[in-house]
């Protein structure tokens, strides 16, 4: 019992807080935001890998760190977990010198972030479109992964953060706090009025400059081709290569076909990135039934299941979602075959397909987020 034990000397204390657990507390009290864990699923996660014997977020990622957490999951089997190590960095090495001089290419690839619209129908039950048109134009943007997007959980939670509203335009000490956070790049904000008009404005994070402004209007039923012409305009701006017959069927199977499939998965989603976990099971259970081909509101409904303790619930999910992502561009098909791996426990596995994906993600200079 704690009452039992004796004082320690000075410098024990330290000593003491070289644990994994006591790394995952200090990095969530830590002052400093952009130190901390990002959410609450985070630090969850984080503690949830400490359970499981696999490498903590907390901690710096040595190769002596990570081998010794799976060596210690494994004991039985260490000779076999160590040359699958060995295995894994032949292949990373491998991979590194296949590339060549595309390297520098990838390096320098420009970030996009899609902050959202502001919504001036004067109607709330219209604030799904925010969400819907920022997915949608998202995918057009990293179609032939020549420019990276921020992912809209990181969006979620950069808005959480910084207090951001939908906006349509950033104010200059604005966006300097968005720059220091997202580096380099490029965001998108704007609106939508009455007719569906959208307004979106591609901005310099380091100028703060208006690149290109553009306006389109459609409907609610073909959010669609709306977001298809603003991204084109986008892209020709940002000299990306026209979308190839491959990359549109990627696009097509990131986001619903049916109108009401769309409209719940945006209202879960929201839910989900603002961690109401009941409305967002709902929300997406009803995507699901709208159109139950769609992969995504599966995946996202995995989280949501192991949120609210239903892992037999997360594990079906997961595997709906990875049978329906055949068609899915890479950078989707790699988070929903992770999450998969991760929901049945396979570590080994789940690890590998983390680190493809980190690797593809840190290309663009974003890993902090």
């Amino acid at each position: 019992m704690i009452c039992d034990r004796e004082p320690e000397r000075p410098g024990a204390t330290n000593r003491a807080l070289t644990g994994d657990l006591d790394t995952i507390v200090l990095k969530a009290l830590r002052k400093a935001p952009e130190q901390r864990y990002r959410s609450v699923e985070e630090f969850a996660n984080d503690i949830q890998r400490y359970l499981d014997g696999l490498p903590v977020v907390a901690r710096n990622p040595t190769l002596h760190y990570r081998t010794a957490r799976f060596v210690g999951r494994h004991r039985e089997s260490a000779a076999t977990a160590i040359i699958a190590l060995i295995l894994l960095g032949a292949i990373g090495l491998w991979e590194w010198h296949r590339k060549g001089n595309a390297a520098p290419v990838h390096l320098a690839r420009p970030s996009v972030a899609v902050l959202g619209f502001k919504n001036l129908l004067g109607r709330d039950d219209a604030g799904w479109i925010s969400t819907a048109l920022s997915e949608m134009l998202a995918a057009r943007l990293a179609a032939g992964e020549e420019v990276r997007t921020v992912s809209g959980d990181s969006i979620a939670q950069l808005k959480i953060d910084l207090n951001l509203p939908e906006a349509e335009s950033v104010p200059a000490p604005v966006m300097e706090r968005v720059r220091q956070r997202l580096g380099r790049g490029y965001v998108v904000v704007g609106s939508y009025g009455p007719d569906l008009s959208l307004d979106a404005r591609l901005i310099d994070t380091g100028s703060g400059q208006t690149v290109v402004a553009a306006s389109e209007s459609g409907s609610e039923a073909n959010l669609a081709d709306l977001t298809a012409r603003i991204a084109a305009r986008f892209r020709e701006r940002l000299g990306l290569s026209r979308i190839s017959e491959l990359e549109s069927q990627g696009i097509a199977a990131a986001i619903p076909s049916n109108q009401t499939a769309l409209q719940y998965y945006a209202e879960g989603l929201a839910k989900v990135r603002t961690f109401d976990a009941l409305p967002a099971r709902d929300l997406l259970t009803r995507a699901i039934a709208a159109e139950p081909s769609y992969p995504l509101a599966h995946a996202a409904l995995v989280n949501v299941w192991r949120t609210l303790g239903h892992d037999a619930d997360a594990r079906m999910e997961a595997k709906q979602a990875l049978d329906k992502a055949g068609k899915l561009g890479r950078e989707d098909h790699l988070l929903v075959e992770a999450r998969y791996y991760q929901t049945i426990r396979n570590w080994p596995k789940a690890v590998e397909t983390y680190e493809v994906l980190e690797l593809l993600r840190a290309t663009d200079g974003l890993g902090h987020l």
